[in-house]
């Protein structure tokens, strides 16, 4: 799912930069923080990391960064825990429509 949506972001002119999990986009991030406009991630991933974990800890370094977020999971399921993380609002359920992924992005992007 992770490279299907990278595929159809990249067809619509985005520059995606793929993670396979919490600790590979820390290591991007420190490569490409300045490049950046979006997270793009899924709610849920493997312990210790979610969506909102990830965004929480780039958010620390850079407050303005945009955020977008996917899950397969039920909202209650996908919405639970994350503590004092950022709040994650409308997120895109999977499976999803390349219509519906590239809506989801352009509405978390400056116009």
């Amino acid at each position: 799912m992770r490279r299907s949506a990278a595929r159809i972001l990249e067809r619509a002119g985005y520059v995606v930069l793929e993670a396979g999990g919490g600790e590979e986009a820390l290591g991007i991030w420190g490569t490409h923080r300045a490049r950046i406009d979006l997270l793009l991630s899924d709610l849920v991933m493997p312990a210790p990391w979610s969506g909102r974990v990830l965004a929480a800890r780039l958010r620390s370094d850079r407050p303005d960064l945009r955020m977008a977020f996917m899950s397969g999971y039920d909202p209650m399921t996908a919405l639970q825990g994350g503590g004092s993380s950022p709040p994650v609002g409308k997120y895109l359920q999977k499976p999803f429509t390349a219509e519906s992924l590239l809506a989801h992005v352009r509405s978390q992007l400056p116009g």
